[in-house]
Formats: structure tokens, C-alpha cells, sequence
């Protein structure tokens, strides 16, 4: 069995040094090189942009020069944005993080419990409800939306922090799916040695069964942060747009358009501020993701016995 091992990995590295001295292969490995290099300048450019002209002094440095560096690099933007009275970034970020923690709680919660019981026990009618669940996947979001509205305005829910995570319990679409899959894999010889041993239906759950669905609840709880951090129409229909309820998402608008007092919205000149403002929401994204980059990137579903 070594010996058969060994032979494949020389063969492969023979493979490899044919390839590798064939003039062409350079070749592509450069063009390769350029492609992707210019891919990730044209994603970067917006970004670079928006930086460049958050350090700009008021809008006539603008528009004179809208693509060029700014002539002196200040800091005033991003020092006067929390200085305004009516653009509370404060404010805004909590009520940002109190529905990024806990309306990605509610649906890891809601998604595990559905799709371990799903998975693990058998009971009448549980075809039925499994079409019930991933049904959510196959209609479309727009012509939910009015029959969602119409339910939380009658129960006086639209304006309140309620309604949002509300909708975050519902623990269908793609995640109950993900949740589902990995407990088909995670063997029942798990269960039935914690059965032997006299451990209760809920003993097996948080202490033998949710272990293995760690990485992936992990995983689905930061892609739910993020999405919930970016919400811009749920947050607006439902929450309203009253400043008091408004997100980092929903919150930009407050300050690129101020309403007057007789209700017509007034369009502000000053971009820079207003960039230097989206660079502000943009940080904390982009912090989440150095940080747990390898988690984003990949789906942890854990190890065991299979059967």
C-alpha cells in the first residue's frame, strides 16, 4: 500500500516537471497572473476611490478634482461625522450590532434545532414539513414581502426591533438545508451510545450531536452578521425611517439626504463627509473578515464516523 502510494506522488511529480518545462506553460502562468491582477484592481478601484476622496477638503476639491488624490490628506471628514446632531453614527452603530448578534442568533438557533430533529427522528408527516421548510427557497422574496408586511403591521410589529428578529426565526431556506445535510452524515452510533449511557433526548443534543455542526453554525452565524450589517430594505420597510431605528445600511441616507420642514428632501453637496462615512461602516466588515477569512471561505462539517 506505501509502495503503491509512493509511486503515485513520483508519478505526478514527473508530470509536473513536464509541464513545468514546456514553453507555453510560463506563458499561461503569466497570463493567468495578468488577468487576475487586473480582476483585483477593478474590485479594489471603487474602494481605493471612495478612500481617496473621503480625505478631500469640502466639494469644490471635488468636483475639480474627482479622480485625483486629494492635496492634503486630513482627517476633518471622519472627526465631523460624529460631531452631527441629527447623523448619530453612535446610536446607529448599536442598533447595527444588537440586530447583527442577535437576529443571526435566532436563525442558527431556529435552522439547527429544525434541521437536527429533521434529520434524526422519524414522525408523522415529516415529508410535509421538510417541503414546508425549503419551500421559502423556490418563491419569490417580492411576492412574500406584502403578506409579511401586512402580518407584522397587524400586529403592530413595523417600527419596532421585534418584527426584524421576528423574521430571523423562521430557520428555513438555504441554512436549514446546510444544518440538515450535515446531521443526515453525523452517525446515530452517536446516539445510541448516549441512549445506552442514560443520556435525555436534550443531553444528546447540546453534548454529542451540536458539537459536530459547530463549524458550520459558526460559519452560517458570521455570514448572517454580515448580511444583516449590509440590510438595507428589510431594515427599511420594516423598521421605518425614523432616525431613531436606523442602521449603519439604512443610516447613509440621513445624512446624503436631510428633509426640510415642509417635507422635501434636500440633497447635501458634501461628499467627502459622505464617503468618509461609508469607509466608517466599511472597517468593521472588513476587520470580520481578516479575522475569520478561513471560516468564510470554507465549511467546516467536522469528522466522525460515518456509516
Amino acid at each position: 500500500m506505501l509502495n503503491t502510494r509512493r509511486k503515485k506522488i513520483k508519478k505526478k511529480r514527473n508530470v509536473d516537471d513536464v509541464a513545468r518545462r514546456n514553453p507555453m506553460h510560463k506563458a499561461h502562468l503569466i497570463a493567468l497572473c495578468v488577468f487576475f491582477c487586473f480582476y483585483a484592481f477593478l474590485i479594489l478601484f471603487p474602494y481605493l476611490w471612495v478612500l481617496a476622496n473621503s480625505f478631500k477638503n469640502g466639494y469644490e476639491e471635488f468636483v475639480m478634482n474627482p479622480m485625483g488624490l486629494p492635496e492634503r490628506f486630513i482627517f476633518d471628514n471622519y472627526l465631523a461625522i460624529f460631531r452631527l446632531e441629527d447623523f448619530s453614527v453612535i446610536r446607529m452603530f448599536s442598533n447595527s450590532l444588537l440586530l447583527c448578534f442577535v437576529c443571526p442568533t435566532l436563525a442558527c438557533v431556529s435552522c439547527v434545532t429544525a434541521g437536527y430533529v429533521m434529520a434524526k427522528y422519524k414522525f408523522m408527516g415529516k415529508k410535509i414539513i421538510y417541503i414546508l421548510y425549503i419551500l421559502p427557497m423556490v418563491l419569490s422574496i417580492c411576492g412574500t414581502t406584502l403578506a409579511t408586511y401586512t402580518l407584522l403591521d397587524g400586529w403592530n410589529l413595523i417600527g419596532n426591533f421585534t418584527s426584524m428578529m421576528l423574521l430571523s426565526c423562521g430557520g428555513t431556506g438555504m441554512n436549514f438545508l446546510l444544518v440538515h445535510a450535515l446531521f443526515v452524515n453525523v452517525s446515530d452510533t452517536y446516539m445510541e451510545a448516549a441512549e445506552i449511557d442514560g443520556a435525555g433526548y436534550f443531553t444528546i443534543f447540546f453534548r454529542v450531536m451540536l458539537p459536530h455542526a459547530m463549524g458550520l453554525v459558526g460559519t452560517l452565524w458570521i455570514m448572517g452578521f454580515i448580511g444583516q450589517w449590509n440590510d438595507y430594505a428589510s431594515v427599511r420597510l420594516f423598521l421605518g425611517i425614523e432616525p431613531e431605528y436606523a442602521t449603519i445600511a439604512t443610516g447613509l441616507q440621513y445624512l446624503y439626504v436631510q428633509v426640510t420642514s415642509t417635507g422635501n428632501p434636500q440633497y447635501t453637496n458634501n461628499y467627502p463627509m459622505y464617503y468618509a462615512a461609508v469607509i466608517i461602516t466599511v472597517i468593521p466588515m472588513i476587520v470580520l473578515f481578516l479575522c475569520f477569512q478561513k471560516q468564510i471561505m470554507k465549511l467546516s462539517l467536522g469528522g466522525g464516523i460515518k456509516e
